[in-house]
């Protein structure tokens, strides 16, 4: 669209963005007495515009947020059809968004945002949510409102410190006139909730999960599961599967690892049970721990990187320099034919091992929680070992009355008691003794340790069997020998020195490139934390849309994270 088209009253001064569903622009809003105003405008493609079930789609979005008007919300308050395009005028917010931020504090700093920044980020979006999440209709009854899509394009950070939630396309509400099929999972696959992708029903608390991995992704610098793996992030997803934030970054404080594991939690009824006592529990955190939470604050270290070599994206343009990830589609929803089709292979997967039972309704896969039909007669994993227990200790006890009843005839008390020391309890006390000398004792120690030659070793053996009333002699000129074959004979093979710690590289480029190691494609920027071996290696980076690329030669230290952040312009 051209600079200086009119769309009802708005002229357009220039384009934020551009994706799937349309464009966003600039705008100013002319008003009575010449009065203007500066807007993002999202206006439909015309296509899309001429579809009825997509319009009914777009005014639900429209009605929704135009409904919300809150300070942590982008403010929707205009809407209309001009000819054969549909727009919806939102709040100008001069800033950048969450991702952008992150992406500046990694070239900025190579480390991610300060933990007192990102709280206050943090509380800022729960007030937003938590009022979309309260919002009631005229008569008083809950809009059910959730937004599905929270992730870092969709917080907006203003250069004035001021946070506010975008983007309510997808959100769930009672205003929608329809709602999509059962067969769309929404959402971007980094954040989405497993409720999401078993589609049994998301609340409030889907949106806790989702900004749950939003910080879990600023306090470590890597996305919660690999969203380049589609098959490996929904069973990790499903399950639970991530390592927890202090072991990626051990400055995290445990208190804030803890409130993000609870938000992360796979079991909705383990997360917080609303936005505000997520909220609450982060300013007690941060007023025990003597942080400054304010807009003033979060202006401040905007303002000491603004000016640095990072090329910012609109802050009105949600999710403008995030990659599709995977298989998302461009409004966020998971919705083609291939997601689905490994969303239900993975789903069929699972099973009353994981805690549930797999259940389908035509083509839609679900899954039924058996915990929650409280299944307390199921006996826990351990118990299945208990009968082999009983078998081995009822064997025993034949054995002893056994050994017993053979004592017992006998007519000679002197042989008795000398086939019952080699036999009985003396051995059976040495020979943990030994397994504990054997552990402890060091491996050279163990290889030059006195042996007892081969010839001897036999006829010792020899002499026991023949002889079994002799005394413990033969015992002790036995026990070297099968220590020798224990100690030397695996030991000798293990190894000496444990492996060398693995290697870790982070590469940032703006714009976005494939990432090329060693001439493997990786993955798309941002790569976060990749692992590789140590050495020496060949990087290249690559966009192929913009005919860009540059090639590198990293050399990485065991246990090191080489951060490459590049601008592929050659921009100083």
């Amino acid at each position: 669209m051209d600079r200086g088209r009119i769309i009802s009253r708005y002229r357009v001064l220039d384009r934020i963005a551009e994706g799937g569903m349309g464009e966003v622009y600039r705008a100013k809003m002319a008003t009575l007495g010449g009065a203007e105003k500066v807007v993002a405008l999202k206006v439909v493609r015309r296509d899309l515009a001429k579809n009825d079930e997509f319009a009914s789609l777009f005014i639900d979005e429209a009605r929704l947020a135009m409904g919300l008007s809150h300070a942590n919300i982008v403010q929707s308050f205009d809407a209309g059809r001009i000819d054969d395009q549909l727009f919806l005028a939102m709040e100008y917010v001069a800033g950048v968004h969450l991702g952008d931020l992150l992406q500046a504090c990694e070239r900025r700093f190579q480390q991610p945002i300060p933990h007192r920044h990102l709280i206050y980020i943090a509380v800022e979006a729960l007030k937003g949510l938590d009022y979309a999440h309260r919002r009631v209709d005229s008569n008083d009854r809950s809009l059910g409102v959730v937004h599905r899509d929270v992730s870092p394009g969709n917080i907006l950070v203003s250069w004035e410190g001021e946070v506010k939630v975008a983007d309510f396309g997808i959100a769930k509400s009672a205003l929608r006139s329809r709602e999509t099929t059962g067969e769309q999972v929404k959402g971007k696959l980094p954040y989405i909730a497993p409720e999401q992708l078993r589609q049994s029903g998301v609340d409030r608390r889907t949106d806790i999960y989702s900004l749950g991995a939003v910080m879990y992704e600023a306090l470590t610098d890597r996305w919660l599961v690999d969203a380049n793996d589609s098959e490996e992030a929904i069973r990790d997803i499903l399950r639970g599967r991530f390592p927890k934030p202090r072991e990626i970054n051990p400055e995290i404080p445990e208190a804030v690892e803890a409130i993000v594991l609870r938000a992360l939690s796979t079991d909705p009824s383990a997360r917080y049970p609303s936005a505000a006592a997520m909220r609450q529990e982060l300013e007690r955190y941060a007023l025990s721990d003597g942080y400054l939470l304010s807009s003033t604050d979060l202006a401040d270290f905007l303002g000491a990187i603004r000016s640095d070599s990072v090329h910012w994206s609109e802050a009105s343009d949600p999710g403008s320099s995030e990659r599709p990830r995977s298989a998302s589609s461009a409004d966020g929803a998971l919705e083609n034919g291939p997601f689905n089709a490994l969303l239900g292979a993975e789903l069929r997967k699972l099973d009353t091992a994981d805690g549930y039972s797999v259940f389908t309704t035509g083509e839609v896969a679900g899954l039924l929680d058996v915990a929650a039909l409280g299944s307390a007669d199921v006996p826990p994993p351990m118990r299945r070992r208990r009968p082999f227990g009983w078998l081995l200790a009822l064997i025993g006890l034949v054995t002893v009355l056994s050994l017993y009843g053979i004592w017992a005839r006998r007519s000679d008390p002197i042989e008795t008691a000398s086939v019952s020391e080699p036999q009985g309890a003396q051995l059976q006390a040495r020979q943990p003794q030994a397994s504990k000398l054997e552990e402890d004792m060091p491996a050279a120690i163990e290889v030059s340790a006195p042996v007892v030659e081969p010839e001897a070793s036999a006829s010792a053996i020899d002499e026991v069997s023949s002889s079994p009333t002799v005394a413990p002699a033969p015992p002790k000129a036995r026990k070297p020998s099968r220590q020798s074959r224990k100690r030397v004979a695996p030991k000798a093979a293990a190894p000496t020195t444990p492996p060398p710690e693995p290697a870790y590289v982070s590469v940032n480029s703006d714009p976005w490139s494939y990432v090329i190691i060693d001439g493997s494609r990786v993955k798309t920027t941002p790569l976060r934390s990749h692992r590789i071996e140590p050495g020496r290696h060949q990087v290249v980076l690559q966009n192929p849309e913009a005919g860009l690329e540059r090639r590198f030669e990293i050399e990485v230290d065991p246990g090191e994270t080489k951060r490459l952040s590049v601008d592929l312009r050659g921009r100083p």
